[in-house]
C-alpha cells in the first residue's frame, strides 16, 4: 500500500532532479545520508482546493497565480492562496513605517552568519505553519526563515518563510548585518544591507520579516532595488513567499514533496511596501472530529479524521508517511451530514474484550446464583426427609 501511494504520486506529479547548483546551499555541519544526486523534488502549485490537482504559476501581472482585485475603499490589494490569505500595501498606504521595527539599534541581537549560512532559533512559543506546530525555526543569510523538521540540502525551495529569497553574500560588506528579535508574541528578523554575491552594484537589500503567535506572516520592504526576476542567477532563483513539503522514501531514493508554495511580489516595485499572510484554517489545525468536520463543511478542504492517530487532515501535509502507513488514506471524508461515530475503530478491540468479559461475568454470577439456589432446595429437602425419617423411627 505504501509503495503503490507512492507510485501514483510520482506519476501524477512532475519531477525533477536537482541539480548540484540548486543545492550549493547546505547547512554547516549536517550530513545527509542520501547523496544529492539521488533527490529528486516533486511541486505542485494549488489554489482554491484542497485536492492538489490544479497547477498554479503566475503570470507577472497576477499574485500567486489568482488575479487581484483592489479594494474601493483602501490601496490594499487581497488574495486567497488556499492556506493563506495575502494582503499587499503599497508604499502610499504608510503601512510599513507603522510596523517597521528597527532592530539595528540594539547590536545585541546582531547574528555572525556570514561563514555559517544558518543559525537555529527556538522560539518561546508554538508557531502554527501550514497548521503543523513549530517551537524551532532556522534565520539563514538567503533571505529567508526556513521550517524543515529535517535536515536536507533543498530547503530554500521546499520549507521556508521568505521575505527576499535571494543569493546574498553577507560576507562581501562589512556593512551587511542580520538581526532577530524573540519575544513572547511574535519573531523579528531583519536583513540588513544585504547585497548579492558577485553583484554588490546593484545595491543594499533591507527587509524584515515578522512572524506572529496566531501565524500571522509580514513581510516588509526597506530598500529593494530592481525587480526579483532580476536578482536571479543561474545558480539561484530568487523568491518571495512560503511553501512546506514533506519527505519520504521511496525505494532508495529520498522523495521531497512540495504540496505547497505561495509565490509573491513578480513584476512589483516591492521598496516601501508590505505584504501580509494570515492564515486560514485548514484541517491539520483542527484537533477533534467536531473541529475536523466543520473545517471539511465549511472551506475548501476535504478533511478526513483518522481515529487511529487521532488526527485530522486531507491526506497531504507533513504527516502524510504516518497518515499512509496507519491506513487512514482511506478515512472517507466529512461532510456537514457525517454524524460522530459511536466510537473510534481503534478501540473496537479492547472493547469487545470488555464486553465479552463482562458477560462471562453475567453468566459466572447466574450459574453461581443458580447452583446456590440448587442447593439450598437440595439442602431443605434433605433436611426434609431426615425429619421425616427421624419422625418415623419415634414411632
Amino acid at each position: 500500500m505504501r509503495l503503490s501511494i507512492f507510485i501514483v504520486l510520482l506519476l501524477l506529479s512532475h519531477v525533477t532532479a536537482l541539480t548540484e547548483k540548486e543545492a550549493r546551499f547546505t547547512p554547516v555541519g549536517e550530513k545527509i545520508t542520501l547523496t544529492p544526486a539521488k533527490y529528486h523534488k516533486q511541486t505542485r502549485d494549488t489554489k482554491h482546493t484542497s485536492s492538489h490537482t490544479e497547477e498554479l504559476y503566475a503570470p507577472t501581472n497576477e499574485l500567486g497565480g489568482i488575479r487581484y482585485k483592489r479594494q474601493s475603499n483602501d490601496m490594499t490589494v487581497e488574495d486567497n492562496h488556499t492556506y493563506y490569505l495575502s494582503t499587499f500595501y503599497p508604499s502610499e498606504s504608510g503601512v510599513l513605517n507603522q510596523l517597521w521595527v528597527d532592530l539595528t539599534l540594539n547590536t545585541s541581537h546582531h547574528v555572525l552568519l556570514s561563514d555559517s549560512y544558518l543559525m537555529y532559533l527556538t522560539i518561546p512559543f508554538e508557531l502554527p505553519f501550514y497548521g503543523h506546530l513549530l517551537d524551532q525555526v532556522a534565520i539563514t543569510t538567503a533571505g529567508f526563515i526556513s521550517t524543515f523538521t529535517s535536515p536536507h540540502p533543498y530547503l530554500h525551495l521546499t520549507q521556508y518563510i521568505a521575505p527576499y529569497s535571494a543569493d546574498f553574500n553577507p560576507s562581501q560588506d562589512s556593512e551587511s548585518k542580520i538581526y532577530y528579535l524573540l519575544e513572547e508574541e511574535r519573531i523579528i528578523v531583519l536583513w540588513d544591507k544585504l547585497t548579492l554575491n558577485g553583484r554588490s552594484q546593484m545595491g543594499f537589500f533591507t527587509f524584515e520579516a515578522i512572524v506572529y503567535k496566531n501565524g500571522t506572516i509580514q513581510f516588509l520592504y526597506k530598500d529593494i532595488p530592481g525587480l526579483l526576476n532580476e536578482t536571479s542567477s543561474s545558480n539561484y532563483t530568487s523568491l518571495i513567499g512560503v511553501a512546506d513539503a514533506f519527505l519520504a522514501d521511496l525505494l532508495d531514493t529520498r522523495v521531497i514533496y512540495n504540496y505547497h508554495r505561495v509565490r509573491l511580489g513578480e513584476g512589483m516595485r516591492l521598496g516601501g511596501t508590505v505584504y501580509q499572510l494570515d492564515p486560514i484554517q485548514n484541517c491539520v489545525s483542527a484537533d477533534s472530529w467536531e473541529s475536523c468536520q466543520n473545517v471539511s463543511c465549511y472551506s475548501s478542504f476535504s478533511c478526513g479524521w483518522c481515529a487511529t492517530l487521532q488526527r485530522c487532515s486531507d491526506g497531504i501535509d507533513r504527516h502524510r508517511q504516518s497518515w499512509v502507513d496507519e491506513g487512514c488514506s482511506q478515512t472517507d471524508s466529512l461532510t456537514c451530514e457525517s454524524t460522530l461515530p459511536l466510537y473510534p475503530r481503534r478501540h473496537i478491540g479492547w472493547i469487545l474484550g470488555v464486553l465479552v468479559l463482562i458477560l462471562l461475568c453475567v453468566i459466572g454470577m447466574v450459574v453461581f446464583i443458580v447452583i446456590g439456589v440448587i442447593l439450598c432446595i437440595v439442602k431443605r429437602h434433605m433436611k426434609r426427609k431426615v425429619v421425616e425419617v427421624n419422625k418415623y423411627a419415634n414411632m
